[in-house]
């Protein structure tokens, strides 16, 4: 018997709140050291970029036993460190750690194809200590089980001015109020009434994304050929409705049909080390939704 899962979208509308920021910029190369480790040969090397060490997230997370997802339709970097999660976007500087809204000085930033992730922010939030040897452009990055005490007072590149000119500022950078991530009656409200159960199926092909017809509440039903194994959904800052389907191979084309309370529709086959299956759903407003599984 094939299972159907279900979005419903209420409308509930106000104003759509969707920032995407995109720039380029460049920054001088800088060490890495881990664990009393130099890491040298990385495709993408550290830099320095606005007084702050940027570094590729796999190449450095994984390192230390982590693991990093990229969402290229959404510009969405995810590093998972023991049971902590962190989703961080490029071009904006709330990120969300285990669900919550935390602000970072810096976003991460797309230079030469290569997504670069700012290294304090991250460490210091999965209990990493990070320190800044100036005498080297070194930035040095001990696990948490291998910190004998407290941090060196030597200041990291977010204080050292002498370290490296700071570049000129670009748009993302001119105004030093970050902006907060939309109250609460801006973001749309989850009424799913029944969890979903995970059950062990084979794999299952994702093989249809049907849209609502009407213009009132809208449900936008997603099929496969089989039995699903379970679904997770969470919602980001700014608004965009993610629903990841496990166990599941996507074999859905778009473009697909959006309208009143949903300005687009993305899928991809957002992993496959397990297969996930992800759909996205760009919310124009604030709505109320549920995620149900028949």
């Amino acid at each position: 018997m094939k299972r159907i899962m279900y979005i419903f979208l209420a409308i509930a509308m106000v104003a759509a709140f969707s920032p995407d920021v995109a720039y380029a910029a460049t920054g001088q190369q800088a060490r890495l050291i881990i664990d009393n480790q130099e890491i040298i040969g990385l495709d993408t090397p550290p830099i320095i970029l606005n007084n702050r060490v940027m570094v590729p997230a796999r190449a450095v997370f994984e390192r230390v036993g982590g693991s990093v997802d990229w969402n290229s339709a959404d510009r969405i970097v995810t590093v998972f460190f023991g049971t902590d999660v962190l989703h961080m976007t490029v071009g904006s500087t709330w990120a969300q750690l285990n669900g919550e809204f935390i602000h970072m000085e810096d976003p991460p930033v797309i230079i030469g194809g290569r997504t670069l992730i700012p290294l304090r922010f991250p460490a210091e939030a999965f209990g990493f200590c990070v320190d800044w040897d100036p005498s080297r452009r070194a930035a040095i990055l001990n696990s948490p089980e291998d910190v004998p005490g407290e941090p060196s007072s030597t200041p990291p590149p977010d204080d050292e001015a002498a370290a490296t000119p700071a570049p000129p500022n670009d748009d993302h950078t001119a105004d030093p109020t970050p902006t907060p991530p939309p109250s609460s009656h801006n973001i749309s409200t989850d009424i799913s009434s029944v969890p979903i159960t995970p059950a062990p199926h084979p794999r299952a092909d994702i093989v249809s994304l049907l849209a609502p017809t009407g213009t009132g509440a809208m449900a936008y039903t997603i099929t496969a050929s089989s039995p699903i194994t379970d679904v997770d959904h969470f919602l980001l800052y700014d608004n965009r409705l993610v629903v990841d389907i496990y166990n599941a191979v996507s074999s859905l084309s778009g473009p697909f049909v959006a309208g009143g309370p949903v300005s687009e529709v993305r899928s991809s086959q957002f992993s496959r080390d397990p297969y996930i299956t992800r759909v996205v759903f760009d919310l124009v407003g604030a709505v109320e939704f549920s995620v149900s599984l028949s």
